[in-house]
């Protein structure tokens, strides 16, 4: 192993990958000018070692808020409804449903948002609500790509579109 000839102070980077399912924390040390741009990176892989830089990546999942335990735990009964639960030829919401309303449900308590409520619909669909003194928002998801959100302040709708978390944390901000 070769030292270093002269003191070198080691640099330490730490930081957010964004990611579509859960927040990736990561930590970077390296000797001064020894970044690294762009590298390969096997998402399957803890670690990746070159030279004097090793990069860990490391899942973050911080625990959720009481609310938001009660309504994960709410979504994931809905698994286990029967077709024909509310007695009208209504439709099981399907796993993948369950996970992308859980997952959403995880990133929006980290930012403290205000979930009140949630509940399956008679097409699979899963709804989550937020409240916050005069705003709102309902979250859908649903298959085959109808999922959406609406946002309201009081009586008016203000956003119908695509499930943003962005928007539902300015939406929210300062109320």
């Amino acid at each position: 192993m070769v030292a270093l000839a002269n003191k070198t102070k080691i640099k330490n980077l730490t930081g957010s990958i964004p990611s579509t399912a859960t927040s990736i924390k990561y930590k970077l040390q390296a000797v001064p000018s020894t970044w690294i741009s762009n590298p390969p990176i096997d998402l399957n892989s803890n670690s990746i070692a070159s030279g004097s830089i090793q990069i860990q990546a490391q899942q973050f999942m911080p625990e959720l808020s009481q609310k938001a335990k009660e309504i994960s735990y709410k979504l994931f009964k809905f698994g286990e409804l029967a077709d024909n639960w509310d007695g009208n030829a209504a439709i099981r919401p399907n796993r993948q449903e369950i996970i992308k309303a859980h997952n959403f449900l995880s990133q929006a308590d980290a930012f403290d948002l205000p979930v009140f409520f949630t509940a399956p619909g008679p097409n699979g669909e899963i709804i989550l609500e937020y409240l916050s003194g005069v705003k709102s928002a309902e979250v859908y998801f649903e298959k085959d790509e109808f999922s959406e959100m609406i946002l309201y302040e009081g009586n008016s709708q203000v956003y119908n579109g695509e499930i943003l978390l962005s928007n539902l944390i300015n939406h929210f901000k300062n109320s």
